[in-house]
């Protein structure tokens, strides 16, 4: 008797609109229909050709897309927050503002994509491919970029500080004002890359390969405030002096 309300129960759920919705979605994404929006966390599209689709503003968090096809995608604003995309294809793609902190994309192809101040807080980039990518205002602060080829992307005013950048080649970017402080660099190649006012306070550039005549023209955040204080005491100083006279 007790086994009856249990059973029409799972039934009920089996049957209800909100979970039929989200598995149609779902088949929906993997049969190459757009789906913008749409919540899809945590979804199974490994190995789906996705190529093309315009999933702007999806909920993909969490989601399993790894060795999927993304090639030309729009993934505009989407949430793919801690979702598997190793080995994905993302080349082409349109990733602006995309939330992907703590996502898994290494040996992910990146190329020619677009990640316009994208999330990429704590990811694992490693062996990843974003020749040619735009990474504007991206943030990538503490994320794993060990062989990663970055070379010839743009990564002005991009946050890499605490990543890791070991073998990574950004030779030929435009890092313009990026911030590298506190970054493990060991055999990164910066060799014919753009650093102009680029921070790299407490990083080691002794291991990598820069740009010949490289200086570290930019202070640090530190030496900033201590060029502040001297400022802000020479001004005190000078004041006292004319209040004396």
């Amino acid at each position: 008797m007790r086994t009856f309300p249990l059973v029409a129960l799972l039934l009920f759920a089996a049957g209800s609109p909100a979970l039929a919705h989200d598995s149609a979605r779902s088949a929906s994404v993997r049969d190459g229909e757009d789906c913008p929006s749409c919540d899809l966390a945590g979804g199974d599209f490994a190995e789906a050709d996705l190529s093309g689709l315009n999933l702007a503003g999806a909920d993909l968090a969490g989601a399993d897309l790894s060795e999927a096809d993304l090639s030309g995608a729009n993934l505009v604003g989407a949430d793919l927050a801690g979702a598997n995309l190793s080995e994905a294809d993302l080349s082409g793609a349109d990733l602006t503002d995309a939330d992907l902190a703590g996502a898994n994309l290494s040996e992910a192809d990146l190329t020619r994509a677009t990640l316009v101040r994208a999330d990429l807080a704590g990811s694992d980039l490693t062996e990843a491919d974003l020749s040619r990518a735009d990474l504007t205002e991206a943030d990538l602060s503490g994320a794993d970029l060990t062989e990663t080829d970055l070379s010839r992307a743009t990564l002005t005013q991009a946050d890499f500080s605490g990543a890791t950048l070991t073998e990574t080649d950004l030779s030929d970017s435009n890092a313009d004002n990026a911030n590298f402080a506190g970054a493990v660099l060991d055999d990164a190649d910066f060799s014919d890359a753009s650093l102009e006012n680029a921070r790299f306070g407490g990083a080691n550039t002794a291991d990598a390969e820069m740009p010949e005549g490289f200086g570290q023209d930019a202070a640090s955040p530190a030496e900033d405030a201590a060029i502040a204080e001297d400022g802000d005491s020479a001004a005190a100083g000078d004041e006292a002096a004319e209040q004396s006279n």
